[in-house]
């Protein structure tokens, strides 16, 4: 109890100190990576009730924060990305989802900062649609004002929230869209919809 009041302590304080910045000098307000983290990480806890059972990780990278979460949680995860990583479980390309998974295999899909370096969100929604069982959960993270980055592998996107209803509306319900920042030009979105179930 006393480390969740802490931790709201805190997060409230950075906050207080972002937007004093932004007042005074707002050629440096900027992203603060470390806040967003701790904001993404915030969204996903407040939302894991949601998803139980096998969990895939789109997108994870080297990241094992979330596997590791949801593992201490009962959950089965496994780690999908383009590129080979320690803690990925499989390899592969994130349109060619149904050729790794079953339809409705997964009762839950998180894709944390990946949509923006797809060239075609709406295929690669819609294979992870075709993975997620009816009534399961997508939680989503993107930037949105953020710099160019990881333009090696493409930053191709920066995603409104009617850009994020457009592209979940065909196959979602109980769309959620969250901003983190100012709400007229959030640093990011965060974003949980459960997919359709029409049985």
């Amino acid at each position: 109890m006393m480390k969740q009041l802490w931790i709201k302590f805190l997060r409230g304080g950075n906050r207080v100190i972002d937007y004093t910045i932004s007042i005074l000098d707002r050629d440096k307000a900027k992203v603060d990576f470390g806040g967003y983290r701790v904001e993404l990480k915030f969204f996903l806890e407040e939302n894991f009730h949601q998803i139980k059972g096998k969990i895939l990780d789109v997108g994870s990278g080297d990241w094992t924060w979330t596997k590791e979460m949801l593992v201490s949680k009962g959950c089965d995860v496994i780690s999908f990305d383009k590129f080979p990583h320690s803690n990925v479980d499989v390899v592969g390309d994130i349109y060619e989802l149904s050729k790794f998974f079953k339809t409705n295999e997964f009762d839950g899909i998180i894709c944390t900062d990946v949509i923006e370096h797809v060239a075609n969100p709406f295929m690669a929604i819609e294979q992870m649609l075709f993975a997620l069982k009816p009534g399961g959960y997508l939680l989503f993270s993107c930037p949105f004002d953020k710099e160019l980055h990881g333009e090696t592998y493409g930053d191709y996107w920066r995603i409104t929230r009617q850009g994020w209803e457009e592209l979940l509306r065909e196959g979602c319900e109980h769309i959620s869209i969250k901003w983190w920042g100012h709400e007229l030009k959030p640093k990011s979105y965060f974003i949980k919809a459960q997919k359709i179930d029409k049985r």
